[in-house]
């Protein structure tokens, strides 16, 4: 969870999500480590999410591949436009490289594309890679996939 890392190092945290099974878990744990003061938690699909401010830093991790390509790319245009200046994107996708595919709910990204939503920022770090997947084959083995991961800073 980025929200108990940031909240624990004094951070105020706006949780986005549409599972109330993770947002149950997290206030679970944001309230067994005396958490909770620090985050706000919003029940809500990030593609119908109305932002009323802006923030330092963004996280989306494991999101947006589960839209199409139009609603990503409204939302990334979306997280930008309230990201302060000098502020931060850390956004985690899947691409189409890997095992999970056949999938009619997983709108994986191109290879690069990511970054190139991000031209007109600094780009601080960016890597395509392959990464074990919570999804298993019928032997429990996780699937890999290939996860393009940007940390981006608003000029």
């Amino acid at each position: 969870f980025h929200t108990l890392y940031l909240t624990s190092k004094g951070y105020k945290v706006k949780a986005i999500d549409k599972s109330d099974i993770a947002l149950n878990k997290l206030k679970e744990h944001a309230q067994k480590h005396s958490l909770l003061g620090n985050v706000e938690i919003v029940n809500c699909n990030i593609k119908n999410y109305k932002f009323k401010e802006s923030y330092y830093a963004i996280v989306c991790t494991y999101v947006l591949h589960f839209f199409k390509k139009k609603d990503y790319i409204k939302i990334i245009k979306n997280i930008k436009s309230h990201t302060k200046k000098n502020g931060l994107n850390f956004i985690i996708v899947f691409t189409k490289k890997g095992e999970l595919v056949g999938n009619d709910k997983f709108f994986p990204f191109d290879n690069n594309e990511l970054k190139s939503y991000y031209k007109d920022w600094e780009i601080l770090s960016y890597e395509e890679k392959m990464v074990e997947t919570m999804k298993q084959d019928k032997d429990g083995r996780r699937l890999l996939h290939q996860a393009t991961i940007i940390v981006a800073k608003k000029k």
